[in-house]
Formats: structure tokens, C-alpha cells, sequence
């Protein structure tokens, strides 16, 4: 719930960016919905740290006021129709990091050569399962 907010409110900036207020204010609804949800849960729980607790509450507070902000600026500049939470575009994820495999682990006979140790042991399953069909 929480990372949900977080990343609504964050994609809200973006729609703001692209001239898309209707979908930001459908998002900071969202966002407020969820941030309300995740505030509720950690005031219930009380094995959650306070520092947790907080910034559950600040989030809260900054989409609540963000919510107001927009939706102020729909109604009386943009007139945007603020977008469901249903018709809402789902955030796509993007990779930060290009995955890269050392080549040494990709062919470790290049490090170790071609006697691997181990190499000629069984696994324990194996040899109970060629056992059977030999017996």
C-alpha cells in the first residue's frame, strides 16, 4: 500500500509534466486511498517502528494536500475529467540495471580447467534411483 502511494504520487508528477491533469488527480486519488490504507494498517500494528509510522503519516499529509492542490487547478484552470482508477494507464516498470554475468561463471573451466571437482559424484537421489533399476 505504501509503495503503491509512493509510486502514484510519483507518476502524478509525471502526468503533471505532460499536460495530463485528469490522470494526475485520478492518481493522487489513488494515491490517497492507498496512503490512508498503509497509515490506518501501521497505527493498528504496534510492532511497527515509530520512524515507519511517520512516514506513513507524512505521505499521507503531502498527497492529501498535493490532491487538493490539483484538483483545485482541474477545476478552475484545466477542466480536465479526472480519470478513474480503472482507466488509469498502468505504471510501467523499467530496468535500472543492466544484468551482467562475469564470463568466468559462464564457463568456469576457463578458471578451474576441465578436471571440476566433484565432477564425478552422484547425486544421492541418482544413485538411490539407479539402484532400483538394477536390482
Amino acid at each position: 500500500m505504501y509503495y503503491d502511494a509512493f509510486a502514484q504520487r510519483r507518476k502524478s508528477f509525471d502526468d503533471n509534466e505532460g499536460g495530463s491533469y485528469g490522470e494526475e488527480v485520478g492518481r493522487l486519488e489513488v494515491a490517497a486511498q492507498a496512503a490512508e490504507e498503509a497509515r490506518d494498517l501501521a497505527k493498528k500494528n504496534r510492532n511497527i517502528a515509530k520512524s515507519v509510522k511517520d512516514e506513513t503519516q507524512s505521505l499521507a499529509a503531502a498527497i492529501r494536500k498535493e490532491l487538493a492542490s490539483a484538483t483545485r487547478d482541474n477545476d478552475f484552470i484545466y477542466h480536465k475529467d479526472v480519470v478513474a482508477e480503472s482507466s488509469l494507464p498502468v505504471i510501467q516498470g523499467v530496468e535500472l540495471v543492466k544484468p551482467m554475468i562475469p564470463p568466468q561463471l559462464l564457463d568456469p573451466t576457463q578458471v578451474v580447467g576441465h578436471n571440476l571437482l566433484f565432477s564425478e559424484l552422484i547425486a544421492d537421489g541418482t544413485r538411490l534411483a539407479i539402484g532400483w533399476i538394477s536390482i
